[in-house]
């Protein structure tokens, strides 16, 4: 296993077995997960998209997330939520698809999303508390923090949920959004 340290995110990547038969790949071993980090995930879950969907952002005070994508491709955009954080306001991507094999390790207080770039795909997620919505904050695909990402996202497939949450455009809008969810 392979991992990457990006400020707070973690990119590991798994060894593929490959032969004439195809591909074997041990997507989570918790002995092994327990070197990189002591999160202990609770609960899987995952979603099959079409394309042009986007589902996002979302976050809360408490989740750890473990991200991947299993079949089609996606990008995903992470933003960091955290006032703590001397990368407080910074936004990430990342282009996940099947042939990859890389997962992303999310800590509490980072947004997060996907959009579908393939005809459909999708996306696993192991997560260290039970899922429980009003707990989350949400922030809309078009604020600004994401500009840097999102000039290839033109995303055809919104939840209500997703279209009314927060537009921000500015780290101190960002810090005063937060402040009032938690």
């Amino acid at each position: 296993m392979k991992v990457e340290i990006i400020d707070e995110l973690k990119k590991i990547t798994p060894e593929p077995y490959i032969d004439e038969r195809g591909i074997y790949l041990e997507i989570f071993n918790k002995k092994e997960f327990a070197t990189v980090s002591p999160v202990n995930f609770i609960q899987d879950d995952f979603s099959r998209s079409k394309k042009g969907v986007f589902r996002g952002l979302h976050g809360d005070q408490e989740t750890w997330k473990l991200v991947s994508c299993s079949y089609g491709e996606i990008i995903l955009l992470v933003l960091n939520c955290d006032i703590e954080s001397a990368s407080f306001g910074k936004s990430y991507s990342f282009q996940l698809n099947a042939d990859r094999y890389c997962q992303i390790l999310i800590p509490p207080m980072f947004a997060n999303g996907h959009f579908v770039m393939s005809e459909q795909a999708i996306f696993n997620y192991k997560q260290s508390t039970y899922y429980e919505q009003y707990k989350q904050f949400s922030i809309n695909i078009n604020s600004a923090l994401l500009n840097d990402h999102t000039q290839s996202i033109k995303p055809l497939t919104l939840s209500k949920r997703d279209q009314d949450s927060n537009s921000i455009d500015n780290p101190a809008n960002l810090k005063l959004y937060i402040q009032n969810c938690i």
